[in-house]
């Protein structure tokens, strides 16, 4: 399993943390089997987390997320 720091989302900004909730959501639902988790880890600031993703890097992540999204 692997994590993904959204270093570009700032947790304390409140549209930083829905996002993060957001992203949060939408991993669960194309990964509903592996038990995605959100932390928040000091990275220049507040940065979310998220753990428990079935692949190795974030362009994989993001490739795999956009094409399986729901929508």
């Amino acid at each position: 399993m692997s994590s993904v720091v959204f270093r570009g989302i700032e947790g304390s900004n409140p549209l930083g943390f829905l996002t993060a909730l957001g992203a949060l959501r939408l991993s669960n639902l194309v990964w509903c089997d592996h038990g995605v988790r959100l932390r928040w880890i000091r990275h220049g600031g507040w940065r979310p987390q998220l753990s428990g993703l079935p692949m190795e890097d974030d362009a994989e992540f993001c490739r795999v997320l956009h094409e399986q999204a729901p929508w």
